[in-house]
């Protein structure tokens, strides 16, 4: 059986060229995060002939479709990217070219700050109008929470997706012609897809920050209609003790109450123990999945990936590097 080599794959503007520049590739790096913010690309060139810099200089708006991880072991499709910045460097060892590229449903389009109104409609019909606005289909389930009125003032489709999805307790990203949508709560409670011991990892950093957990947390909000001052209370899962995490909120109904209300806990408690971790490649290890830590004490137990770093080098190199919160 052969062993499993890092590998990578390019194709530039429809063109495969990876043969063409495996020569001069110093580091291919390829970041997957979760929600809110664009998956990029990162690509240092050796530019040993200035050909980089002239006949080959990259077009910013190009597309880059990528893939990385193990062959034979599992190439994982990185996706496709437009490029958004070059930037060049050269001393008396050489010049190098550093591309780096943007994940390429991230469009101007979504980015370009509007402002838009939505009245008598409830969460997953709004996303769902923006997301067709876009061309983009929704996959995965949205709560279907009442929304009397919702504003989007100034603020960019891809901005007011991403505050809607944290405002109600989910996590939403763009990926190629797909928005899709998880609820936090489930991503947490699902099995965990590898256990890492730690003398498989090359490192790592952890912080257990317990004296920021809320065990409660309290809303108060006045009632659109009767004007009286209402509150709502849930609790967290799993915490023993704690203080109550207390705000006032806007809200126009307590369905909306609650899932606010599970979202600020979820947000401030989510990190109680939090880090970062390196391991060997492992392009299975991607935003979303869940690990589990083995044979570190108080420090072990499952983990969420928020976002993680696939790096190879031409030396043969291939790294992971994961933000992790425990669940």
């Amino acid at each position: 059986m052969r062993v499993p080599t890092p590998a990578w794959s390019l194709i530039y503007q429809g063109k495969n060229i990876t043969q063409d520049i495996a020569g001069d590739v110093i580091s291919v790096t390829y970041t997957d995060k979760l929600h809110g913010e664009s998956d990029d690309l990162e690509l240092e060139i050796e530019d040993r002939d200035g050909r980089w810099r002239d006949a080959w200089y990259p077009g910013k708006g190009d597309t880059i479709e990528a893939t990385i991880g193990l062959d034979p072991g599992g190439m994982m499709p990185a996706g496709t990217f437009k490029i958004d910045e070059i930037s060049f460097r050269g001393d008396g060892r050489g010049d190098t070219v550093t591309i780096r590229a943007l994940a390429a449903a991230i469009t101007q389009e979504l980015r370009t700050r509007r402002s838009e109104s939505y009245e008598g409609t409830d969460l997953a019909t709004v996303i769902d109008q923006v997301a067709a606005r876009h061309e983009l289909e929704v996959v995965g389930p949205i709560d279907p929470v009442p929304l009397e009125r919702v504003s989007q003032d100034d603020e960019s489709d891809l901005a007011f997706i991403k505050r809607l999805a944290e405002t109600y307790g989910h996590a939403a990203t763009v990926r190629g012609d797909q928005l899709v949508f998880h609820r936090m709560e489930e991503l947490r409670a699902g099995n965990a897809a590898l256990v890492l011991s730690r003398r498989e990892l090359a490192r790592y950093q952890l912080q257990d920050q317990g004296q920021r957990i809320y065990q409660a947390a309290t809303v108060s909000y006045q009632d659109p209609e009767t004007k009286e001052l209402v509150e709502h209370t849930v609790e967290a899962q799993g915490v023993a003790s704690g203080d109550t995490l207390k705000r006032y909120i806007r809200a126009e109904n307590p369905a909306q109450a609650e899932k606010k209300a599970k979202a600020l806990l979820d947000e401030q408690n989510r990190r109680e123990v939090a880090g970062s971790l390196t391991v060997d490649g492992r392009p299975q290890l991607v935003a979303g999945v869940n690990i589990a830590l083995e044979q570190m004490g108080r420090l072990g137990g499952t983990y969420l990936i928020t976002e993680s770093t696939h790096s190879q080098d031409r030396k043969g190199g291939y790294t992971t590097e994961l933000e992790v919160e425990r669940v």
